[in-house]
């Protein structure tokens, strides 16, 4: 399968946005392709909440609020910013929301192609995903600000949210100070550093909130174009032991909630210790790197079955190079790995940074580079035939009549 016409096609459905018009058709479109190969086709449709843009504008109103309240009204500045900020919390941890409660939610879809086995046996799961849907673009993705707070190997100077809640903590302790009634002008002056910080924030994803989409040649055409290869693959050279599925999410960019909606409804079918995620996320140039944790900010690892495989596979040609990585933010695979899955994400970075503008304009063909995409594909097949062939030592050990060995 060519991949550049692929994407060329898929780019033609502008608005991917999450719960979008567009993601919905371009994911429609992609079921006729899987259809075509021999495979059982489902959209799903799925809730999910609603933009990020919003949730972080939402956020650093009520901070930048509790600022401009604190000396007038310290009580009302201190309860704003302590919402704000148990709020925040519950985002870093993916746990308690308190804005998001109060939001209108998004119906966004999830894509599902499986192929049964011909023999009609209840086998393991190989699932490819790739995400559908392309982020907002605005001046909170530009990379001056990208470069202002990543250092070397992309790792973070100081994580943005982190210098947020520490710059809200730091709100709340100069506001109660005000509290006994103490109206000094050096406390109005410690205020000042932090209302200009949330008021740039406000400033920033309300730029972020208008419906301009990236371009996604890279953030995830190049996804979608390696996976429908594999399905491809796999449809002329079935494994043996597992059942190849493919998963095309919605909602990635707001915190992979279509992985999550997924997982939900979908988790009792597919057991954990038979289930095996490989997510394909922006590998159409660069170095191809494969995770093994996230960093959220919060660390979240993987298990150590699909790290270790890859691992093996990059020690020897042609994938050498091959190296890990712990990747910045939630990824379908990270979701996975929380609800227990095994998972692996496979990504390529250039100097651990994205290797093309991702979540802009200039994410665009012109930069994609078909041998990078041709190591991903290759790497990711080498991957779901290991792990296929593990799967067979299990069955292999146990005797014909299923007797204890013993």
């Amino acid at each position: 399968m060519e991949a550049r016409p692929f994407i060329e096609q898929l780019r033609l459905f502008e608005d991917r946005f999450a719960g979008g018009l567009g993601e919905r058709s371009s994911q429609e479109a992609m079921a006729g392709l899987y259809r075509r190969l021999g495979y059982a086709v489902r959209v799903e449709g799925c809730v999910c909440h609603t933009n990020p843009a919003l949730v972080w504008f939402l956020h650093a109103v009520l901070l930048t609020a509790g600022a401009l309240l604190a000396a007038l009204h310290p009580v009302a500045g201190l309860v704003a910013t302590l919402l704000g900020l148990l709020s925040l919390h519950g985002e870093v941890a993916s746990r308690r929301r308190l804005v998001r409660w109060f939001l209108p939610k998004d119906i966004s879809s999830n894509l599902i192609a499986r192929r049964p086995r011909e023999d009609g046996a209840d086998a393991p799961r190989i699932l490819f995903v790739a995400h559908g849907d392309v982020a907002r673009r605005g001046l909170i993705h530009h990379t001056w600000l990208a470069r202002f707070f990543r250092g070397a190997a992309g790792r973070f100077k100081v994580h943005p949210l982190r210098l947020v809640l520490a710059l809200g903590w730091f709100q709340v302790a100069v506001i109660a100070l005000r509290l006994p009634g103490l109206h000094l002008e050096q406390l109005d002056r410690l205020l000042l550093p932090t209302l200009a910080s949330f008021a740039l924030v406000v400033l920033l994803t309300l730029d972020w909130m208008r419906p301009r989409a990236a371009a996604g040649a890279n953030d995830n055409g190049s996804g979608l174009a390696v996976i429908a290869a594999l399905a491809e693959h796999f449809a002329e050279h079935p494994a043996r032991n597992a059942e190849v599925c493919f998963l095309v999410t919605g909602s990635r960019e707001a915190q992979s909630e279509g992985m999550d909606s997924f997982l939900t409804t979908f988790g009792r079918t597919l057991l954990t210790d038979d289930t095996f995620v490989i997510n394909v996320d922006d590998v159409g140039a660069g170095q191809l790197h494969f995770g093994v944790s996230e960093r959220t900010p919060t660390p979240l690892l993987y298990g150590p079955l699909l790290p270790g495989l890859a691992a093996s596979i990059a020690r020897r040609k042609p994938f050498l190079g091959v190296k890990p990585v712990t990747l910045l933010g939630i990824s379908d695979a990270g979701v996975a790995t929380r609800h227990g899955y095994s998972a692996i994400t496979l990504k390529a970075l250039r100097k651990g940074r994205p290797s093309t503008p991702v979540h802009t304009a200039r994410d665009r063909m012109r930069l994609l580079q078909p041998r990078a995409m041709a190591r991903a594909f290759g790497f990711a097949r080498r991957l779901a035939e290991r792990l296929d062939a593990e799967l067979a030592e299990p069955a292999a050990a146990a005797p014909p009549d299923g007797s204890d060995p013993r």
